[in-house]
């Protein structure tokens, strides 16, 4: 076997995918461990080398069973020269395939490809030109007449009601300034409603009788800083009040108290003409029902409060009783399911500023603390509490004021005085604030069934039923 003759095999040419496949199988039986995938990709890349040293034997027998697949193989000895090499290596010349055929369809999707393109550049055209003689004078006018966004100067004054400004809506500019825009500081509506009141119901709450007041309300502005509240009358502007942001209640009281000179500006104040024994037995009546803590009650204090209003006329104390029915409205109202505090302390709030303008020198620090409590305007109450004036001697303002600095010891203390009905409320409201529900409990039986009735939660009342009486009404 050491001096049988050996020599190259090599696989020429595989003329088609299935002679391909089954020299791919019939290699695959020689040599089983190159994966079959590694023959399928050699086979595709003929001429390639199948063995450089193999016997003549076996290459010629290799290269029949080739051949017989369809394949072109030949088999080279080492040392071999002259004619037999060169026709060797013409063997190996790999032969072009046949020149693929070319059908109708793949002729047609030619045409039609070409036709689509030719319509689509067709129509492109058309639409650019439509466009075009849409716009001839914009891309003919000068860079200096094109359409500009108009500046906007947050810093004038504005209404107070306007709709803020989208950042997208104003020029590059003023964006960020409409951004701050958005969080700028807004009045009180409340405080709002209440200039609004006293300039509808100037000539009301200066007489007996329902009078129409020639005041309004103008357009409220604003620079962020400062609001500005127009006075019209007869809808001409004959004075404006400005108040500093943030608007604190000190300030709208102030505000208030300009706003009615403005208005009482020439008018000549009435006063009350009933005998002051006959007025304070009328006001007894109707701070007891005030009193009683139960929106039923406060309501009936109410409209005793405006008949005798109608009765006498302007008096600071008829004033100052019915600011604190609408303060205790405010605080036993709850949930407020028709939406009444809101118009509630504005009312509240006119006739307070209405008693400290027809008698400056009246107490009012009990109503004012209340009223802002209520309002939210807690450190004002505390404020007023603290520095307003000296202990008041109405036991029902004590009790009040008790509750109000959150003074337990001195609550248990006059929860009998004054009013028995209010001690008793206020202490159990005051226990149920302190999460002290058990004593709130062991005090709610002590007052009597109508306690039991405003102590549970979502008792509104029936105040949405019987109607605001007069006085309350816009």
């Amino acid at each position: 076997m050491e001096g049988a003759q050996r020599g190259k095999l090599i696989l020429e040419a595989v003329p088609n995918r299935e002679i391909e496949q089954n020299v791919a199988v019939y290699l695959s039986r020689l040599a089983r461990n190159v994966p079959p995938e590694v023959l399928s990709a050699k086979i595709k890349r003929t001429p390639i080398i199948l063995s450089k040293n193999i016997l003549a034997e076996q290459g010629v027998k290799i290269v029949a069973d080739l051949e017989k697949l369809g394949a072109s193989a030949a088999f080279i000895p080492h040392g071999a020269r002259g004619t037999g090499v060169k026709q060797t290596l013409a063997k190996l010349s790999p032969v072009p395939p046949p020149p693929p055929k070319h059908g109708g369809k793949k002729w047609g999707r030619y045409v039609l490809a070409s036709i689509f393109l030719v319509f689509s550049l067709s129509f492109l055209t058309w639409r650019l030109y439509l466009y075009h003689q849409a716009h001839r004078g914009y891309w003919h006018e000068k860079p200096d007449k094109l359409p500009q966004i108009a500046r906007i100067d947050f810093t004038a004054y504005r209404p107070v009601s306007e709709r803020a400004p989208s950042v997208v809506e104003v020029a590059p500019q003023d964006m960020y300034q409409a951004f701050l825009y958005q969080y700028r500081l807004r009045p009180d509506t409340r405080f709002i409603k209440t200039f609004e009141i006293l300039a509808e119901r100037f000539g009301e709450y200066h007489s007996r009788s329902k009078v129409k007041s020639p005041y309004r309300m103008g357009e409220i502005l604003s620079n962020g800083k400062v609001i500005v509240v127009p006075l019209l009358k007869k809808k001409q502007p004959i004075a404006e009040v400005r108040v500093p942001l943030p608007m604190t209640f000190p300030r709208a009281m102030a505000a208030f108290n300009e706003w009615l000179g403005a208005m009482e500006n020439g008018v000549v104040q009435s006063r009350a003409t009933t005998s002051k024994i006959a007025l304070w037995q009328d006001l007894e009546n109707a701070h007891g029902d005030i009193n009683m803590a139960d929106p039923r009650a406060v309501t009936n204090g109410l409209i005793q409060l405006e008949n005798l209003w109608r009765k006498v006329g302007p008096e600071a104390t008829i004033f100052r009783a019915a600011t604190r029915g609408y303060a205790m409205l405010l605080m036993v109202l709850y949930p407020d399911k028709m939406d009444y505090t809101d118009i509630l302390a504005a009312y509240a709030l006119s006739f307070l500023a209405l008693a400290k303008r027809l008698d400056p020198n009246l107490s009012l620090v009990s109503e004012e603390a209340l009223l802002a409590m209520n309002m939210g305007y807690t450190a004002h109450a505390t404020d007023l509490l603290q520095n307003g004036s000296k202990a008041p001697p109405d036991p029902v303002d004590k009790t009040l004021e008790a509750f109000m600095r959150e003074d337990l010891e001195a609550l248990k203390g006059l929860k009998g005085e004054g009013s028995r009905v209010l001690g008793y409320y206020l202490l159990a409201r005051l226990y149920r604030n302190m999460r002290m529900a058990r004593e709130a409990e062991d005090v709610a039986p002590r007052s009597g069934q109508e306690i039991d009735n405003f102590l549970s939660p979502g008792h509104p009342g029936p105040l949405g039923e019987q109607g605001l009486p007069k006085i309350l009404q816009g």
